[in-house]
C-alpha cells in the first residue's frame, strides 16, 4: 500500500472549488487552516465566510507583523478558521503548531523560486549570508541561508534574499565564489549568481494536508514529487454545459515565439501586434508583461497573474501578449533537483497563467455557451488552449532593428547545431520534438538559437 503525503483536488477554474470548501468547513467542526495566493483571494474568501466570529484573517492588511500574529494565534487559537497567504503559511518552521489542523493550500501551486543577483559582494554572500555547502554537481552548489543576525549592515544587505525565509534548499551556480589559485580572491569574471530556492514538503509531511488547484498534475508542486499526492474529490462541484475548448476562438500572430529577445530586438514587430489590436478589437481585457507600458492598448489592463479577479465575466474578448518562459539556466537547475524540463516548466507557468487569464472573462460563466475571443501572440501559446486556433498574418519575423548598423545579425550556429537543426522534420509530433529539444546538447544553445528551432519545427506544422 502506498503511503501518499498529501491529497489534491483537481478541478476547472470556476467550478466552486473555494465555494465548495466553504460550504463544507461551516458544516464542520474541524480547526482548519486555509492558505491562498494573494491578499485579494484571502479577502474574498474571508468576506465569503461572513463570519467573523469563526474565521481570523491575518494578512499585512490587518495587522502590523504578520508571521508573529500567525505564531501567536497558532500557541493560542481564538478562532475555528484561519486564512493566510502563502508566503507566510511557508514560513512556519514548528510544524507541531499545525498538527491539529486540517489545512487546504487553494491554487498555491508553486513551490520553487529563480532569481538573479548582480553583486561583487562575494564574501559577504559566501561567509556572512549562507552556510553549510554541498556540491551537487561541478557547477552548482547547495547551502543553507543564515536567518538572524548581529550586524545590521548584514542585515540590510540580507534584505536581497528576503524570500529565503520561505523556502528551505537553495541551489547557486558555484563558478560565482571561484577563486584565484590557492588564494582568498575571488575571480571577477562571473558576478551574477544565480539562485534557485525551492520548500522541502517533507518538512509537511505529518500533517493533514490537502492542495486545490486547476490541472493540478501538471503543476510544479506536484511534479517535483509525483509519488507524494493523492487524488481526492470535494462533492458538488460545477461542471460545464459546454466544453471550454468549444466556447473559445483562438488566434495568434506569430510562428515566432514571444520572449523577452523579440520584444528588446525587435520592437517594431512587437507593435504590429499592439496597433492591430488597437484598430480591430472594440471591448477586451488584455495583459503584459510589466516592462510593457500599459498604455500600450485601449483595453482594460489585468495583471498577467490574474487569479481571483473575477468582476470581467462582461468581457467576451481577452488579449494576452506576454511570456513568462524560463532561462536556459532556470531550465538546467529545475532539471538538474527534480528532473522537470523546460516544456513542463512553460506549460505550468506561462500556459496556466494564460488559461487563468482567459478565465476571467465570460468563459468563467459555466451555464452559458458564450463563445470568447482570445488572441495570443504565438503559435505556441495559441495551441495551449485550442488544436484549431486562427492565424493573423502580420508578417512576424526576428530583426533585430535595435542592433546598431544593421537589422539583421547572424546565427552563427556550432557546426554540431547545425547538425541537428537538419534533423528538426524528423519530429511529428510536439511533444517529441519538446523532449529533443530539451535533451543536454541543446539545452546547451543559446535562446536564439532554440527560439529559430522552434520556429523551424512550427513552420513545417
Amino acid at each position: 500500500m502506498h503511503n501518499y503525503l498529501f491529497k489534491f483536488v483537481s478541478s476547472d477554474c470556476g467550478s466552486g472549488k473555494t465555494y465548495k470548501l466553504i460550504q463544507k468547513t461551516k458544516a464542520s467542526t474541524e480547526k482548519v487552516i486555509i492558505v491562498q495566493g494573494t491578499q485579494k483571494l484571502c479577502n474574498q474568501t474571508y468576506n465569503d465566510f461572513a463570519d467573523p466570529i469563526m474565521v481570523k484573517l491575518i494578512i499585512s492588511d490587518e495587522v502590523q507583523n504578520v508571521y508573529d500574529s500567525v505564531v501567536d494565534f497558532l500557541l493560542n487559537p481564538s478562532h475555528r478558521v484561519l486564512i493566510l497567504c502563502d508566503v507566510t503559511f511557508l514560513q512556519i518552521k514548528d510544524i507541531s503548531l499545525l498538527k491539529s489542523w486540517k489545512i487546504y493550500l487553494d491554487d498555491v501551486v508553486s513551490f520553487h523560486k529563480f532569481k538573479n543577483v548582480n553583486t561583487e559582494q562575494k564574501e559577504l554572500v559566501e561567509k556572512h549570508l549562507f552556510h553549510s555547502y554541498e556540491g551537487v554537481s561541478d557547477n552548482h552548489v547547495t547551502a543553507k541561508p543564515v536567518t538572524d543576525f548581529d550586524d545590521e549592515v548584514v542585515a540590510g544587505a540580507a534584505g536581497v534574499f528576503k524570500f529565503v525565509k520561505q523556502y528551505d534548499y537553495f541551489l547557486f551556480n558555484a563558478g560565482f565564489f571561484e577563486k584565484i589559485g590557492a588564494t582568498d580572491q575571488y575571480k571577477r569574471t562571473k558576478d551574477q549568481l544565480q539562485v534557485m530556492s525551492w520548500v522541502n514538503l517533507n518538512r509537511f509531511s505529518s500533517l493533514d494536508i490537502t492542495f486545490m488547484a486547476h490541472d493540478f498534475e501538471n503543476t510544479l508542486m506536484f511534479l517535483s514529487s509525483p509519488e507524494s499526492f493523492e487524488a481526492t474529490t470535494l462533492s458538488g462541484l460545477r461542471s460545464r454545459s459546454k466544453p471550454v475548448e468549444q466556447r473559445m476562438r483562438v488566434h495568434y500572430f506569430s510562428d515566432v515565439p514571444l520572449t523577452r529577445s523579440l520584444r528588446d530586438n525587435s520592437p517594431e514587430q512587437f507593435e504590429k501586434v499592439l496597433t492591430w489590436v488597437n484598430a480591430n478589437v472594440p471591448k477586451y481585457i488584455f495583459t503584459l508583461n510589466s516592462d510593457q507600458s500599459k498604455d500600450a492598448l485601449n483595453g482594460t489592463y489585468i495583471t498577467p497573474k490574474s487569479r481571483g479577479d473575477n468582476e470581467y465575466q462582461d468581457y467576451n474578448a481577452a488579449v494576452w501578449l506576454a511570456s513568462m518562459k524560463p532561462s536556459n539556466i532556470e531550465v538546467k537547475q529545475v532539471e538538474l533537483m527534480f528532473k522537470i524540463n523546460r516544456h513542463q516548466i512553460t506549460q505550468a507557468r506561462e500556459y496556466e497563467e494564460l488559461y487563468q487569464f482567459v478565465q476571467r472573462t465570460a468563459l468563467r460563466n459555466f451555464e452559458s455557451d458564450e463563445e470568447v475571443d482570445v488572441y495570443v501572440f504565438d503559435k505556441q501559446q495559441a495551441l495551449s488552449l485550442s488544436n484549431n486556433p486562427f492565424f493573423i498574418d502580420l508578417g512576424i519575423e526576428v530583426t533585430n532593428s535595435v542592433k546598431v548598423g544593421s537589422t539583421f545579425e547572424p546565427l552563427h550556429m556550432t557546426n554540431s547545431e547545425k547538425q541537428a537543426y537538419k534533423r528538426i522534420k524528423n519530429f511529428t509530433t510536439k511533444g517529441s520534438f519538446d523532449s529533443w529539444m530539451n535533451k543536454k546538447s541543446q539545452l546547451s544553445m543559446s535562446n536564439r538559437v532554440r527560439e529559430h528551432f522552434y520556429s523551424k519545427w512550427f513552420s513545417h506544422q
